[in-house]
């Protein structure tokens, strides 16, 4: 019984020692864009890269089941996607984000960090999002400015090539 109660206490003491954490959830690039998926970790005692393990798993935003993306198993690096990078050597400083090359718009999805100290395993989610090229991403301004840049801009589609017309919101002064 003494045992058990010792066990008890020891788990959420075990659980503590990894944070895991993203420096966003959403990421919003275009078409062709390299992108960088961030996910740090933090373990309270002194790693070898044989006791980290990484895995990125991928859920499409069209279909049901996940994608594994890369895994290091403290050991061997596999990558299972085309232009898709995990650095062994970053791991070591708390490093386990995943650079994506060339992605395209069926890229968009859920991606998942897994980092597994043992017997501590942790995940952080992230969002990509991915537009094409003559997709505006607006998310940041507000709606007035939003509502004000279509009245004042002229978007045209002539041979694949994008015509923007933008128009300055503010006004400045010269001496």
């Amino acid at each position: 019984m003494m045992a058990a109660i010792a066990l008890l206490v020891f788990i959420p003491a075990v659980e503590s020692c990894l944070r895991l954490s993203s420096n966003t959830t959403t990421v919003n690039v275009t078409t062709g864009s390299d992108v960088l998926l961030n996910c740090h970790f933090v373990y309270k005692f002194k790693l070898t890269l044989g006791m980290i393990s990484v895995s990125w798993r991928r859920q499409p935003a069209t279909e049901e089941s996940q994608q594994m993306i890369a895994h290091f198993d403290g050991l061997n690096l596999q990558t299972f996607y085309n232009n898709s990078f995990l650095s062994p050597k970053a791991l070591l400083e708390g490093d386990a984000s995943l650079l994506m090359k060339n992605v395209s718009n069926s890229d968009t999805g859920d991606y998942f960090c897994d980092v597994l100290v043992t017997p501590v395993k942790k995940e952080i989610q992230l969002n990509l999002n991915v537009a094409g090229k003559q997709d505006l991403l607006l998310d940041s301004m507000d709606t007035s400015k939003i509502s004000m840049a279509r009245a004042l801009t002229n978007v045209q589609h002539q041979h694949s090539i994008l015509t923007l017309v933008c128009v300055s919101l503010g006004c400045i002064r010269k001496n």
